[in-house]
């Protein structure tokens, strides 16, 4: 049902900004600690922000255990399913998955795993919101691996156990040992745009095992944030030798430790002939904990019945004077190195600035040399540090939640892998690739570098290097894109624009070449420079449309290899009024807060009045739709707000409007109510409402040669417009104040007329009807003319502008952050397009152009996950919804099915769609991953 209320009557950033990631090659790069003590094994919290960059296969976010028979993990399995799994004793204690897919590689989303198996089964979390899982075996009250002394992994599997290393990015990992928590520990609800976002970890108790990695030192990539900082620390140093006394221990002068003497042990340490290790800490906050690493020869001699113990003494004046034992520190028989934690201390470091370790043992120990390290710890409990393998500074990276960085797009790169975070491109010698970028262009000025790899240049071949720009709205399959149109292409030694070379005067690329691309979307260039020397500017580009970057191997002559950097990776554009393509340089949305415009509801019947809330706006357009009851009619309200008498029309026939008492009586403040009649209240059954504002009572627009009436919502581009017919050419008035890319018109007061449609991405004399399958053919409710910012046109078309008969239309105007009206190709593959809109969509209409097909209705209120199916509607259609393999993403979509409606191999298509939330912008919260 569509109810219009024309004819009822009617600086920002998020609040915590996170600095860095960490790039796992999916590989072998992990973080691994081991912890000394056990924690609580039923009841913990795991955290983490992340980005994937390959779906498809099993990848380990955290595992722990000794094997398959012992162990704990939670993963993304090959089906893209998230699990947490515990085995006991070679028996499953619980298995929990979720329905959801995650196949969103185009941003940043937070999971969260919260278990306490005392009381329940545990929960699994994805950007604030519960999941639906499936209970594979129910979890036992039985103690896990999380917090046992295993060793713990993050971003790998263990080959004892399972294998599976995380290919993505990676940020604020975090565990609570203890403690079942709730997402708003970690994040909230942007208030405006509604995506969500992280805020500032308050004071959680992490518990024994807990930690926190912010990634914010490079060159201490394991860092637990979560407890104290470590004030300083004891060389390692290489021998301790045994001392009697504390002389020499350390030279008492500044704040840098010096090792104790180096000497071989005579007796060895025992009893009378303790070990020292000291340092000058100086004044500052209280010594809060000490941990201990103590080895022999490289592996600790066993102890066999000898016992350990350590002690923390200190001194006020010096390193000479007499000392005094403040604390004992523990005691162990491990056989093997040693690790000695004692937390809860409170050691004023203005009394003893001077702060010393004492080891003894029992019974003396052999002679040997033996290496110590301590760390001294202000402010907390001691650090849960982890070590990072095959990982260092260059792998830290500012692609974050907060500001996401342009990456190659998993989703639409056919032919080709990608890899190191997907900023390396590589294709198959004899084989065609391309990609494209997942961050689009339509304004501003951006750079991005590229670097040719070893196999760039392939023996005896031309370079098969092809960089450049592709229209969003330009097909990109298996081809080698320098013969597409809506390209600008640098191959060879060519420039090629729209398929065509314009040039072929420039040197070929060759191995370790960096090329920079300075694109002003504004202006319409793009220059090429070669080694910080500017070889050509493209200019006369099309403006006003959408942009990606483009890569590809240009022909079949042999492989390519890129690396690309759009600036998550220390990239700065050589001329300062260029920008890194990232979110947080995006323009800002117009609108910030889609919910405000538009928005989706739906509710069951209850065959009675019934008011439905929910929308944060007063709705001027409302479209109903039963769900699940084939004979339900689809009805467009056509009536003024107030009136008791609405009309109505049916989007799946030709009839003309009719008067029914009851259905929708009245649009309200915050959403509508019915009567309980029709298709709009039915009892138990399912409905979904489309929502939309426009601007309240209509008024008199005389821009074109008939006199409408109009009720419009400027800044969502979107207007209500009614007119009667003269039986001529003529022009209508929309009041957008920009051309509409988007119409639907229908006559109200005759029967056996289609609803025409419009859509900017095909020609102005082509036909479509809203209510039919037919194919887009010639035809003149449009008069062959295009509209402008203030009129569109209309032929002399029983459609459109018969005389004598009153005509309604709605317009929308595309608003970049907030609508897309364009078109695609499909490819007849599982492995469908992907549909760049610029937002993550709360709803799509699709509609195939070049032979019959039904239009689909898809939205994220009944799909809000991406399970493997999306709920379609047909609007030109009474049947019930079913389901087709669409994905949404935080910039698009993702067609996943050989369906004729949406993918036929060389199919055209056209699409509507309204966002849930901008992709990103200066001050906007940016969209996260579905």
């Amino acid at each position: 049902m569509f109810c219009d209320s024309m004819m009822l009557g009617g600086g920002r950033k998020a609040a915590f900004s996170i600095a860095n990631s960490v790039r796992l090659d999916g590989v072998a790069d992990y973080f691994t600690r081991t912890p000394t003590v056990e924690g609580n094994r039923k009841t913990w919290t795991f955290s983490a922000w992340v980005k994937r960059c390959a779906i498809g296969t099993q990848q380990f976010l955290l595992i722990t255990g000794i094997n398959s028979n012992e162990s704990e993990s939670v993963f993304f399995d090959a089906n893209d399913k998230l699990n947490l799994w515990v085995t006991v004793s070679n028996v499953w204690v619980g298995r929990l998955q979720t329905n959801a897919m995650f196949r969103d590689t185009t941003s940043w989303g937070h999971l969260m795993i919260s278990k306490d198996v005392t009381t329940g089964t545990p929960k699994i979390y994805w950007n604030g919101t519960e999941l639906p899982t499936t209970v594979l075996t129910e979890f036992a009250n039985i103690e896990g691996y999380v917090n046992k002394t295993y060793e713990h992994r993050i971003g790998e599997g263990n080959a004892a156990i399972a294998n599976g290393t995380f290919n993505g990015y990676i940020t604020q990992p975090i565990l609570v040992d203890g403690t079942a928590l709730h997402p708003s520990a970690f994040g909230e609800t942007d208030p405006v745009t509604g995506s969500w976002r992280p805020k500032r970890i308050g004071d959680l108790d992490f518990g024994i095992n807990g930690f926190y990695l912010d990634f914010n030192d490079p060159t201490n990539l394991g860092k637990d944030v979560s407890k104290g900082e470590v004030v300083t620390v004891t060389a390692p140093i290489g021998n301790m030798t045994e001392y009697a006394g504390l002389a020499a221990a350390f030279d008492g002068v500044t704040n840098n430790v010096t090792n104790v003497s180096c000497a071989t042990i005579g007796a060895g340490i025992g009893t009378t002939s303790p070990g020292w290790i000291g340092a000058h800490l100086g004044a500052g906050e209280p010594i809060t904990a000490v941990r201990i690493y103590a080895s022999h020869n490289d592996g600790f001699v066993a102890l066999g019945s000898r016992v350990a113990v350590f002690e923390l003494w200190g001194n006020s004046t010096d390193n000479t004077g007499t000392a005094s034992k403040i604390a004992d520190l523990g005691s162990v028989t491990d056989a093997a190195g040693l690790v000695v934690t004692k937390n809860g201390l409170s050691v004023s470091r203005d009394v003893y600035p001077y702060l010393w370790v004492k080891i003894y043992t029992s019974v003396a120990m052999m002679a040997g040399k033996y290496a110590a390290e301590v760390q001294f710890i202000a402010g907390g409990d001691a650090p849960n540090t982890f070590s990072p393998v095959s990982l260092g500074a260059a792998d830290v990276v500012t692609d974050t939640p907060t500001n996401n960085f342009a990456t190659i797009n998993t989703l639409h790169s056919p032919g080709c892998t990608l890899s190191n975070g997907n900023l390396h491109f590589t294709t198959a010698s004899g084989m065609s690739g391309v990609a494209t970028a997942s961050l689009g262009i339509s304004s501003g000025k951006w750079g991005w570098k590229l670097k040719i790899g070893s196999s760039g240049i392939p023996s005896g071949t031309p370079s098969a290097a092809a960089f450049g720009i592709v229209r969003v709205s330009n097909r990109i399959d298996n081809t080698f894109l320098i013969y597409d149109a809506g390209t600008v292409i640098r191959h060879h030694k060519d420039i090629y624009r729209d398929g065509v070379s314009t040039s072929s005067s420039y040197s070929e690329p060759s191995t370790e070449d960096v090329y920079e691309l300075l694109f002003d979307a504004d202006v319409g260039t793009l220059v090429f420079s070669r080694n910080a020397i500017v070889e050509c500017s493209v200019t006369g580009i099309t403006t006003g449309v959408d942009w990606l970057p483009a890569f590809s191997d240009g022909t079949t002559y042999g492989s390519v290899e890129f690396s690309v950097d759009f600036g998550q990776a220390g990239y700065t554009p050589s001329d300062p009024a260029y920008k890194a393509l990232c979110t947080a340089n995006l323009p800002k949305p117009a609108i910030q807060a889609p919910a405000k415009h538009f928005d989706v509801l739906t509710y069951t019947g209850t065959g009675a009045p019934q008011t439905i809330t929910g929308l944060g706006f007063a709705p001027d357009l409302v479209w109903v739709k039963a769900r699940s009851n084939p004979t339900a009619s689809w009805l467009h309200r056509l009536t003024s707000r107030g009136l008791t008498q609405p009309s109505y029309l049916s989007p799946n026939s030709t009839d003309a409007e009719t008067s029914i008492v009851g259905n929708i009586t009245s649009l309200d403040a915050r959403g509508f109510t019915t009567n309980g009649n029709g298709g709009v209240g039915e009892s138990g059954v399912s409905h979904v409402a489309w929502c939309w504002k426009a601007g309240g009572a209509p008024v008199a627009n005389s821009a074109g040669t008939i006199a409408s009436a109009v009720s419009v919502n400027p800044a969502a581009g979107f207007s209500i417009v009614t007119w009667d017919g003269d039986a001529a050419n003529a022009t209508i008035g929309h009041g957008l104040g920009a051309p509409p890319k988007f119409i639907i018109a229908k006559c109200r007061s005759a029967g056996g007329t289609d609803w025409s449609v419009y859509i900017g991405a095909l020609a102005a004399n082509t036909k479509l009807s809203l209510s039919g399958t037919n194919a887009a053919a010639a035809g003149s409710d449009w008069n062959s003319t295009a509209p402008t910012a203030t009129v569109f046109s209309v032929g002399a078309s029983a459609n459109t502008n018969a005389d004598g008969h009153s005509y309604i239309a709605y317009c929308w105007a595309e608003i970049p952050g907030f609508s897309k009206f364009a078109s695609y190709s499909g490819n007849g593959s599982s492995d469908g397009p992907f549909v760049h809109c610029g937002f993550r969509p709360r709803f799509v209409l699709i509609k195939r152009t070049d032979a019959v097909g039904n239009w689909s209705i898809l939205d994220t209120e009944r799909s809000p996950t991406n399970d493997g199916r999306w709920e379609s509607l047909q609007a030109n259609s009474a049947l019930p919804e079913s389901g087709i393999a669409v994905d949404g993403v935080s910039s698009g979509f993702k067609i996943r099915e050989t369906a004729g409606d949406i993918n036929a191999s060389g199919g055209a298509y056209i699409f509507a769609a309204f966002a849930e939330a901008p992709f990103g912008g200066i001050k906007t919260v940016p969209a996260k991953a579905r």
